[in-house]
């Protein structure tokens, strides 16, 4: 994917469609492959929705829809099949297993605790996961 766009970004709730739509139009210009946002706010209706509305695969363990989330949309039109997703219960990671044009290519996603005290406890086991997994 060395031709590829990524974008991140923290979104601070989707789940409002003006927001959502004023958001999507801006990303939209930039034409990214892969869409990575964090603090989603997403429940599982939400997932049809965004679907059919940003024209992509999507990818998102649902949680509360006042806090947290995340999503990895995929662009319809990119060579990517996606092998395993592993996603976190707590909704603040999401990883894909996925070749792109034929490339073993690891995606993660990651809204991370802002507690200090919470850091360790989330990051070593997901580091293993990674690990593990590429």
């Amino acid at each position: 994917m060395a031709k590829g766009k990524l974008i991140s970004l923290n979104t601070r709730g989707i789940s409002n469609f003006r927001k959502r739509q004023t958001i999507s139009c801006c990303l939209r210009k930039q034409k990214p492959h892969v869409l990575f946002l964090q603090e989603t706010h997403s429940t599982k209706r939400n997932e049809a929705t965004w679907k059919k509305e940003w024209g992509a695969t999507l990818f998102c363990p649902h949680g509360a829809n006042n806090a947290g989330g995340v999503a990895i949309f995929i662009r319809n039109n990119l060579d990517c099949t996606v092998e395993e997703s592993i996603v976190d219960s707590n909704c603040r990671f999401v990883i894909l297993k996925a070749s792109i044009s034929g490339d073993p290519t690891l995606l993660v996603n990651i809204y991370a605790p802002n507690r200090d005290n919470e850091l360790v406890t989330f990051y070593r086991p997901l580091l293993q996961t990674i690990a593990t997994n590429n």
